[in-house]
C-alpha cells in the first residue's frame, strides 16, 4: 500500500521580487488552488511580509541566520525555515516562476514507490545538458568553491549539473547538508545551486529527472509558448509544440532573449505594488500572466485590503512619466531597495 505523504511547497522572494512571487502565487491560484505555497522571507520589507503573513503563508527569517547575505544563501538555508513544519516531501519553486497546469496529482505521482525512508529528489538538470565537469570548465576561474567541494565529496564530475529551480525533495538528510555547505562555501557564481549539487549527490542515491521542457521551460523556449482556451475549468493551456506544460520558469540570458527585467509599479487602488519584473517577449503569454497578476492583488477585494492595510502597496510611483529626472532620482534611491537584484 503507497504510503500517505505530508507534502509542503515552498518558494521565497526578496523585496524587489515580491511582484514575481505574488504571480507565482496568482498562478496557483488559478490552476491548483488547494496547494498553499509558504514564502520564505529572502530580504522582504516589512510590510511585504506583513501582506504575506496575512494570508497565512510567510516563513520568517529565522533569527540565527546571518544578516546582509546575498538571497542565495538565504535560499539554500531553506532547511531552517521549514524546521518546524511537519512535512514529508518538499517541493520548491522558484519565486520566477508560475504555473500552468495543476501540479500535485503529478507530484504525489512521481512519488509513487519512494519508500518512507528512502532519499530521493525529483529535479530538472542544466538547460544546456551540461555535466558537473562541464558546468566547472564553462565557468572556469570562478567556481573553484564547487570545484573543490567535488573533489572532497568524491563526487563523480560527469553526473548532470542539477538546477535548484524547481524540485520534489524527499530527503531530510540533503536538505540539512544543503543549508551547511551554503553557510560553509564562499560566494561565487551560483553558490547556492552548487551547494545544492554538493548535498543531494552526497545523500540522494534515487535522483529522477524532471523534464525542464515541461517543469521549468525556459530560455529561447520561451518564445516559442502557445497559449490555448482550456477545454476544461481551467483558465488557459499552455504549450510547447503539442506538450503541455507545467511551470514556465521567467529565466535566460540576454542572448537567448526571451525576456526585459524592468521595475514595474503594478496599480492598486491610488498606491502602487514596486519592484522588479520580468516581462516576457512572448507577448501572448506575458499579456496573460499581468492580467492575472493584476486581477490577484487589485482586483481581488481581500487581498487589495492586505495590500493597503500592511503598506506593502506604496504611494510613491518612480515610474511616473510626470516626475522630472531629479524627481524620479530620488525616488530610485529612496526605494533602492526595490530594484536590487538578488
Amino acid at each position: 500500500m503507497e504510503p500517505s505523504r505530508k507534502i509542503i511547497y515552498v518558494t521565497g522572494a526578496t523585496a524587489s521580487y515580491f511582484p514575481m512571487v505574488c504571480g507565482l502565487l496568482a498562478s496557483l491560484r488559478a490552476f491548483d488552488p488547494g496547494i498553499k505555497l509558504h514564502v520564505c522571507d529572502l530580504g522582504l520589507t516589512r510590510e511585504q511580509a506583513a501582506f504575506l503573513n496575512r494570508l497565512g503563508l510567510l516563513l520568517p527569517k529565522p533569527d540565527h541566520l546571518e544578516s546582509g547575505r546575498h538571497a542565495y544563501y538565504y535560499k539554500g538555508s531553506l532547511a531552517h525555515y521549514v524546521a518546524h513544519l511537519n512535512f514529508d516531501a518538499l517541493v520548491w519553486i522558484d519565486s520566477d516562476c508560475v504555473v500552468a497546469k495543476p501540479l500535485s496529482g503529478e507530484v504525489v505521482k512521481i512519488l509513487q514507490g519512494v519508500g518512507v525512508d528512502e532519499p530521493f529528489l525529483a529535479t530538472t538538470s542544466d538547460i544546456n545538458g551540461l555535466s558537473i565537469g562541464g558546468f566547472i570548465k564553462q565557468n572556469a576561474g570562478i567556481t573553484a568553491p564547487f570545484q573543490e567541494g567535488i573533489k572532497k565529496g568524491g563526487i563523480n564530475p560527469n553526473y548532470p549539473y542539477l538546477n535548484s529551480g524547481v524540485f520534489i525533495l524527499h530527503a531530510p538528510k540533503a536538505l540539512q547538508a544543503w543549508a551547511e555547505l551554503v553557510g560553509e562555501i564562499p560566494e561565487h557564481l551560483l553558490f547556492e545551486q552548487n551547494a545544492y549539487n554538493l548535498a543531494v549527490y552526497q545523500h540522494v542515491k534515487r535522483i529522477g529527472q524532471l523534464d525542464w521542457t515541461t517543469w521549468s521551460v525556459c530560455g529561447s523556449l520561451l518564445n516559442q509558448l502557445t497559449l490555448q482556451k482550456g477545454a476544461d475549468d481551467l483558465p488557459f493551456h499552455i504549450y510547447l509544440g503539442d506538450q503541455r506544460v507545467f511551470v514556465v520558469h521567467i529565466a535566460s540570458t540576454r542572448e537567448q532573449a526571451a525576456l526585459d527585467f524592468d521595475p514595474i509599479a503594478l496599480p492598486v487602488a491610488d498606491r502602487y505594488v514596486v519592484g522588479l519584473y520580468r516581462y516576457l517577449r512572448n507577448e501572448t503569454i506575458q499579456k496573460t500572466y499581468l492580467e492575472q497578476l493584476y486581477r490577484y492583488l487589485a482586483i481581488d477585494p481581500e487581498n487589495r485590503r492586505h495590500l493597503l492595510e500592511t503598506g506593502a502597496a506604496l504611494d510613491k510611483n518612480p515610474m511616473d512619466p510626470n516626475l522630472s529626472d531629479q524627481e524620479r532620482k530620488r525616488l530610485e534611491e529612496e526605494l533602492a531597495i526595490y530594484f536590487k537584484y538578488g
